[in-house]
Order: C-alpha cells, then sequence, then structure tokens
C-alpha cells in the first residue's frame, strides 16, 4: 500500500487520468492535462501509463459499462477515495476480471496516447 507522501504525490495524475474513464472523449484536451500534471508530479510517460492500468483505470473502469455514465468529473477528493479503497482491496480480488478489463483499459489508453505524446513533444520542444 501507498504511503501517505506517495498518495498525496499521485493524486493529481490520478485525477487527471481519471477523466480518460469519463462519457466524454475528448483527448486533444486530456493529453495536455495528463502531461502537465505528470511533469509537475516528476513522473514519467511509462510510470502514468502503469498508474491508469494499476490504479485508476480499475477503480473507474465502472463507468465504462453503465448507459449514463458520469461525464462531468468527479471531485478530487472522491478520485482519492476510490483509488485507495481499491489498492487497499486483498491481490486476488484486485485480480478478478482483470484480463478483459485490462484490455479494455489500454485500449482506452491507445486511442489517447497520440495526444499525449503530442503534448510531450510541444512541451519539450519550447523547453
Amino acid at each position: 500500500m501507498l504511503n501517505d507522501v506517495e498518495i498525496a504525490r499521485r493524486l493529481p495524475l490520478w485525477w487527471a487520468l481519471s477523466d480518460l474513464l469519463l462519457d466524454t472523449d475528448m483527448p486533444h484536451v486530456w493529453g495536455p492535462y495528463i502531461v502537465r500534471t505528470m511533469r509537475e508530479g516528476g513522473f514519467a510517460l511509462g510510470d502514468a501509463h502503469e498508474i491508469f492500468l494499476d490504479e485508476v483505470g480499475p477503480a473507474f473502469y465502472f463507468n465504462l459499462s453503465i448507459v449514463t455514465g458520469e461525464w462531468a468529473g468527479w471531485e478530487e477528493e472522491y478520485v482519492r477515495r476510490m483509488v485507495v479503497a481499491r489498492l487497499r482491496r486483498p491481490a486476488w480480488m484486485r485480480r478478478i476480471g482483470e484480463r478483459s478489463r485490462r484490455a479494455t483499459l489500454q485500449d482506452v489508453w491507445d486511442h489517447t496516447l497520440p495526444y499525449v505524446q503530442a503534448a510531450l513533444a510541444e512541451l519539450d520542444a519550447g523547453a
């Protein structure tokens, strides 16, 4: 389990990545936002990918499976509670349905990745 310092460090990125699981499709907006949040927290692209697949995605996957999913976004504290609760579950419970869930989450990530990469390239070119 993550300690309080690591949870506080990850929380802005959790919040940004939770947008990928909203019932809207705005990767052109989310890409730059995710990149800013990654950089501010000291995360690399690989870290963000892993955090999305292993922490945020499983906590908010439910929103992809309901007809009228959340589209306006979640409060930061709600994101923290959901992700932390998911991480506190026993490992065997976290693995239930993992294969199909992970494939879907990877598709979501792959859809957004070009926008994240473009935002990274733009930021690096300006640096």
